[in-house]
């Protein structure tokens, strides 16, 4: 089985600073009256989970509150006009009042033999009780992220916590 990235976009896919010069400093992009979500989306983040991906054949789940805010279509299509080269596979179920590792445990829940897999958020509290599992992404993708997740998802003979 192919192992999961579990994908925050906010913090992950973007920066601070990139937010900041992509948005002239206002946070948010307005494009016929509708936020524009592919403004906050960094070209440069994006090549690097590109390369995680081709790396090592990972699907993607996207358990980032884009999910609600724009669904699994529309962030595909902001991904891709920022050259995401890939399919979102899928995205976790939202539990209201839950943090996003009680939703990433749901999603685990459903195989008999969980996956290998990693989570690539900035939000420390989405990595509870994953141990290494959890790529703390503080301010944007970086290439000691990918290799950090690489090396975990191309781990043979070992299986991922099921905390």
């Amino acid at each position: 089985m192919n192992p999961l990235i579990f994908l925050d976009i906010d913090g992950v896919l973007n920066s601070t600073r990139f937010i900041e010069e992509s948005t002239d400093g206002e946070g948010v992009v307005i494009v016929n009256g509708e936020f524009d979500a592919t403004a906050h989306i960094d070209p440069s983040r994006v090549v690097r989970l590109n390369a995680l991906i081709a790396a090592t054949g990972a699907r993607v789940v996207l358990s980032s509150s884009w999910r609600q805010s724009f669904g699994l279509e529309k962030t595909q299509r902001s991904l891709r006009a920022k050259g995401f080269a890939h399919e979102l596979a899928d995205c976790t179920a939202r539990f209201v009042g839950e943090d996003r590792h009680v939703e990433i445990r749901h999603y685990l829940a459903a195989f008999a033999e969980p996956p290998s897999f990693v989570i690539l958020d900035d939000a420390v509290e989405a990595g509870a009780g994953f141990g290494e599992r959890f790529v703390h992404v503080a301010d944007g993708l970086e290439d000691a992220h990918v290799a950090i997740a690489i090396e975990l998802l191309n781990q043979t003979g070992t299986h991922p916590q099921r905390a």
